[in-house]
């Protein structure tokens, strides 16, 4: 097996200048549309050097879905992490962290969506899973919460499946919901659908669904 190659502060910088060029290819093209020479050159590199950092298109693939991954974590875990003393509190906020990272990175939720709808073969496969971490930590959350008896017994997978369907689906759809649903000003229909997801979600898992957030 070959070592890890260690990386200097230059390579770093400039790892992280190709995965900031080639975002917006994956986001429009997906993985299976995307050649080693186009992100070279949306990179502005040779394609000999976009090669040096991410010896082939798999492992530039992977370290964007790593960053996407990382970037949702610092969302997520410190609404879960530690604990919250209030289930109800805690689940609201995790939902909502959830909704913010969707609004604040469109790109980012575009790009998981096209993960789960393209790559699904690669997926069994993959041996690294980015998400496992915030997958973890949302099963953990949902079962000591049924265990207290504030949350129903539901699959904490199908929850999340739930959640970030319904949040990336709108994210990527907002032009075409836009128009469809006759309402003109985005932050409108952008607050509507948070509105009812965040409702949707307490609902199916809270035991006695209130509003926890006051």
């Amino acid at each position: 097996m070959a070592l890890a190659r260690k990386q200097t502060p230059k390579g770093e910088r400039a790892r992280r200048q190709i995965l900031d060029a080639v975002e917006e290819l994956f986001v429009t093209k997906g993985f299976f549309g995307t050649s080693v020479r186009e992100a070279a050159a949306k990179a502005g590199v040779p394609s000999a050097s976009l090669l040096h950092h991410f010896p082939t298109k798999e492992a530039l693939y992977r370290a964007l879905l790593d960053r996407i991954a990382e970037d949702l974590d610092s969302f997520l875990t410190p609404t879960l992490s530690p604990p919250p003393t209030d289930q109800r509190i805690g689940l609201r906020n995790f939902c909502v962290a959830y909704l913010d990272w969707t609004e604040q990175k469109p790109h980012y939720s575009s790009i998981l969506l096209r993960e789960m709808l393209d790559n699904s073969g690669r997926m069994q496969a993959a041996k690294h899973l980015p998400m496992a971490k915030i997958v973890d930590l949302v099963r953990s959350f949902l079962r000591e919460g049924a265990r207290l008896g504030i949350f129903r017994p539901i699959d904490p997978f199908v929850f999340i499946c739930h959640m970030a369907g319904s949040a990336s689906y709108f994210t990527a759809a907002r032009p075409t919901i836009t128009r469809l649903s006759g309402v003109k000003d985005l932050a409108t229909i952008t607050k509507a659908h948070r509105q009812t997801l965040l409702s949707i979600l307490e609902r199916a898992v809270l035991v006695d669904p209130g509003d926890p957030g006051g």
